[in-house]
């Protein structure tokens, strides 16, 4: 996991409301994007949940 994260990064992970830890795995593809979780990405990024879902199937 990486030790530390920028200001926009850290704003990011507040909006998401999700452990650090997970949003770490999933960015370095140790953990998929559940839908609970692609929920939550579409609402911080303004996107839908099927855009993380794809994204995720890649």
């Amino acid at each position: 996991m990486r030790s530390h994260f920028d200001t926009e990064e850290l704003k990011c992970l507040y909006q998401i409301g999700r452990p650090i830890q997970l949003i770490s795995n999933i960015i370095n593809g140790h953990s998929g994007i559940t839908a609970e979780t692609a929920v939550d990405f579409a609402q911080a990024f303004e996107t839908s949940p099927k855009f993380w879902l794809d994204l995720d199937s890649r």
